[in-house]
């Protein structure tokens, strides 16, 4: 998915849209116009059936909807579109719908809306697809630390379980010395004496709220393995995180988290860009740092994870000097998928030029403001964005030679 920062940088506009200043809208630019789109959002409310592609008891009537227009709202799947005009007060969508639910509120937006905003997200991802390969060769993109583990169990001896008690147990993540590091963890297994079936909860220490639940059915006396593979990222900031399960459900086997030690020790563990340590907190407290009991005991929890270096934060942070090129960018692929979708002519207008051309030009601006300009001998007559941005001195960023993108300009 596109760095979620880049959104609300580019949109579309019409005669009933509010203008905002701090948005650049494709329309105003030369020769492209936007037809179809007095109606760019419609709210509706709705009824659902799970498993039908049927919503009943519409509020708007449908003459004001259009087949092909995208459906969001609870219990909609994503990428859901009107299939069918049924009645007055009734639709049939391409998806099945997740619920049954009454008077959910949904939704729909024109299909010029949907295609231009799936061009927006292709146009982001390319965006930052070229920010990347401009600083290949100074940004260290690999694994600060890959595929390490914080957990390690004792050979199996039954005499060593640890009994269930009303507490939330589980490990604490704390990366405090690098902001542009993120926590990705691959797989957490958990060693209980029960089958259980319930939750890890994923907690921001710093928010004070939940941030993630991961489902788990754990088998008796076995190791359970549970799928996670997400990023949890440090965002400039320091990231204190726990991974905690209801410790009342069942006993876990005794683990460590270094394994060159026979058990967890309270003082945790510690390498050059994390520390770890096995916790526990009280069912009837809350889950803050200052209600953690450091017991050095990972109750059975063992993160398989990695830490590696994103350059999102340092983006997110200039993003408003990427405006004017993903505008550029934009229209550049929104004429290119005019010249072979036809459906798209309906709603967009080309003017005075052809779209070949007019896309070419704009995906030349767009390279020329993102990487500048050389001359036929390949020197450089221009400097871009990426030329002038100072990388932070951060152990992310390393020191080494640019990869030179040529582009050639009319």
């Amino acid at each position: 998915m596109a760095y979620s920062c880049l959104t609300g940088l580019v949109s579309i506009i019409n005669e009933q849209t509010t203008r905002t200043a701090d948005v650049l809208y494709v329309n105003d630019l030369p020769d492209i116009s936007f037809k179809d789109m007095t109606n760019i959002s419609k709210k509706v409310t709705g009824d659902l059936a799970s498993g039908s592609a049927i919503v009943t008891n519409l509020s708007l009537n449908t003459s004001n909807m259009s087949v092909g227009e995208s459906v969001k709202g609870e219990g909609i799947q994503n990428g859901t579109t009107i299939l069918n005009i049924l009645t007055a007060s009734s639709i049939t969508l391409s998806k099945n719908v997740l619920c049954s639910c009454k008077n959910v509120e949904l939704i729909i937006d024109s299909a010029g809306t949907y295609l231009f905003n799936n061009i927006l997200e292709l146009a982001k991802k390319q965006l930052e697809s070229d920010i990347l390969t401009h600083f290949q060769g100074c940004l260290a993109v690999e694994s600060v630390l890959e595929n390490d583990i914080l957990g390690y169990y004792k050979d199996y001896d039954s005499n060593i379980i640890i009994p269930a008690a009303n507490y939330y147990r589980g490990q604490q993540i704390i990366i405090d010395r690098y902001p542009y590091l993120e926590f990705y963890v691959h797989r957490i297994r958990l060693f209980l004496n029960t089958a259980v079936t319930s939750t890890i909860d994923v907690w921001d220490l710093i928010q004070k709220k939940k941030i993630d639940t991961i489902s788990f059915t754990s088998v008796a006396n076995e190791i359970t393995d549970v799928t996670v593979n997400k990023s949890y990222k440090t965002n400039r900031q320091r990231l204190n995180l726990a991974f905690v399960y209801d410790g009342s459900l069942s006993g876990s086997y005794k683990t460590t988290s270094s394994k060159r030690s026979s058990g967890c020790v309270k003082c945790g563990y510690r390498n050059n860009y994390l520390f770890e340590n096995g916790i526990q907190i009280p069912k009837t407290s809350q889950i803050i740092e200052s209600n953690l009991s450091k017991t050095g005991e990972c109750y059975g929890m063992s993160l398989t994870y990695s830490l590696n270096c994103s350059i999102e934060p340092f983006i997110c942070s200039i993003r408003n000097l990427f405006q004017f090129p993903l505008l550029y960018l934009v229209a550049s692929m929104i004429l290119k998928e005019a010249l072979h979708n036809q459906r798209i002519n309906s709603y967009i207008t080309i003017q005075k030029q052809d779209h070949a051309i007019l896309a070419k030009q704009y995906e030349d601006e767009y390279k020329m403001q993102l990487f500048g300009a050389f001359n036929e001998a390949g020197i450089r007559i221009k400097q871009g964005l990426l030329d002038r941005i100072t990388l932070p001195n951060d152990m992310c960023f390393r020191k080494r030679n640019k990869i030179k993108i040529v582009s050639e300009i009319p």
